[in-house]
């Protein structure tokens, strides 16, 4: 069969159009924002990956913090490597395309685990999903790795419904890929782990491709661990990024109620606080949290009533897909909110299948109870509808007023960098945008005046940097105020009229 025959034959299928049109629509929503986005300036995190990837490729100084995996700077390393240090093919690359792959890869997931009808309402959810659209503009580790894990999922639902082995030793290779990418992807592993023992009880330990995936993972994650040692004296520096293995647990004894309340609700369109059902954004936010509450009651209540089911005859069950989803959240809410007891709304995204894998089987419920067809219509059109608009809304929002942040750290590290020379040094709290933007070798302001006196006598710094944008020590401010003489203002970017957002002072000696 020819190519032209093959793409006939796929659009014969009334959903498989649909799937394109969603693969259309989110193309276009991705690419009018990364028009709009992929010059603005990186924020702490971004910059801290891209000037990693800038040492590692182009031996530009800056000191590794352990907290971060190595595989995307390496992978931004590569891109930049190839591309003449492009930021664009970065974004492009390892973030735009991810996305969108992201969305085709959702639909899989579903339409494995459900049917075609629930994929195609997952992807959907998934194109305009706001807090993924933000992400999408920001180089950020979260969207490749969510891709890898979802894509081991998948994987893994081919051998769990169909026992189909053919890539199972896959999937070792993508959770520790994206575990390198992002740490916390490390609880996927783990609810895969706890969902064999309960659906297969030791008997997977007899599948040969899951000891295989077993096996290349380690051998994968063994680089890293030298890497690690040798950069930090320690293989697992890692771990000094979460407080419970770091051991510094104490510092957060309240429990993180409020990741449940205030973080984990504005998923699903605005935050919490702006839940006005009176106005159409708050409406449709508690809409789709209701949906997602309904089906996640259901379904815990389905699996407690089959409990027994599940434990002595763990193959029979037949919720095995409601099974893994309430894993997947429970697990990940668990870590948060008891361990971890703080959260950003990013560290969150990757259950974003699992919650419009509930969204949907509710609507789709819903739908089989009315007889009317035109009504059938209207509830998955007024959904998908409303979860569009609230999205799209806080995305434009969200995305549109960030656009210029750091704006003035970006433009004064590269008036920085044209005005020194490669081994000159610059005192900043912006370390991570300044070793980006500038290629300079960069210290931070020590904790009191007179180690910084002596950091000047012994770094012999060009310019000095002192911003609104990050944390200084006290004492910064009126001290370089007061010593005008030495410090001379030579460029200034304010915040308003009276208000100065960044000064940079070049540094005279005697």
């Amino acid at each position: 069969m020819t190519f032209e025959e093959k793409t006939r034959e796929f659009f014969k299928d009334k959903e498989n159009r649909y799937l394109a049109l969603i693969l259309i629509f989110a193309f276009l929503i991705r690419l009018f924002y990364f028009m709009k986005t992929f010059q603005q300036p990186l924020w702490w995190d971004e910059a801290e990956y891209m000037s990693m990837a800038k040492s590692l490729f182009f031996n530009i100084p800056y000191e590794f913090n352990s907290q971060r995996p190595i595989l995307f700077p390496l992978l931004e390393g590569i891109v930049m490597w190839i591309f003449a240090k492009s930021e664009f093919m970065v974004r492009l690359l390892l973030v735009f395309l991810p996305s969108l792959a992201l969305v085709y890869v959702s639909y899989l997931l579903g339409k494995e685990m459900f049917d075609k009808k629930i994929g195609l309402f997952i992807a959907f959810l998934t194109s305009c999903s706001w807090i993924i659209l933000f992400n999408t503009t920001r180089i950020h580790t979260d969207i490749l790795a969510m891709l890898l894990i979802y894509t081991a999922i998948l994987i893994l639902w081919k051998y769990v419904k169909n026992e189909e082995k053919k890539y199972l030793w896959l999937i070792g290779i993508l959770i520790v890929s994206s575990f390198m990418i992002r740490l916390v992807s490390a609880l996927m592993g783990f609810v895969i782990l706890i969902f064999l023992l309960l659906i297969y009880k030791l008997d997977f330990l007899k599948e040969k491709k899951l000891w295989i995936a077993v096996i290349l993972g380690i051998l994968l994650l063994m680089p890293y661990l030298v890497w690690s040692h040798y950069t930090f004296n320690n293989a697992t520096a890692f771990l000094s990024g979460s407080h419970i293995t770091s051991g510094t647990e104490g510092k957060y004894s309240e429990i993180g109620w409020h990741v449940l309340t205030d973080i984990f609700p504005w998923l699903f369109g605005i935050s919490p606080g702006n839940w006005n059902i009176t106005s159409l954004n708050g409406f449709f936010s508690v809409m789709a949290f209701l949906l997602f509450f309904i089906g996640f009651i259901f379904t815990l209540s389905l699996i407690f009533i089959k409990i027994d089911t599940l434990i002595k005859k763990g193959k029979e069950f037949k919720d095995k897909e409601n099974l893994f989803l309430l894993l997947w959240i429970i697990s990940y809410m668990a870590f948060f909110v008891f361990l971890i007891k703080d959260v950003e709304d990013r560290w969150l995204m990757p259950l974003a299948f699992a919650l419009f894998a509930l969204i949907a089987q509710v609507v789709f419920y819903i739908r089989e109870e009315i007889k009317n067809v035109n009504l059938k219509k209207a509830l998955v059109i007024i959904v998908l509808f409303g979860f569009f608009f609230v999205n799209f809304v806080t995305a434009d929002n969200v995305i549109q007023s960030k656009v210029t942040s750091y704006g003035p750290v970006k433009d004064s590290a590269l008036w920085v960098k044209e005005r020194t020379n490669p081994g000159d040094i610059v005192i900043t709290q912006s370390s991570t945008q300044y070793t980006y933007y500038a290629e300079r070798q960069i210290i931070k302001f020590n904790s009191n005046a007179s180690a910084f006196e002596e950091d000047l006598v012994k770094y012999k710094p060009k310019y000095v940097v002192a911003s609104a944008f990050e944390g200084h020590p006290a004492w910064v401010f009126n001290y370089l105020q007061e010593n005008q003489n030495r410090f001379i203002t030579v460029q200034g970017y304010m915040m308003n009229e009276n208000q100065p957002a960044l000064i940079v002072y070049e540094v005279k000696y005697s």
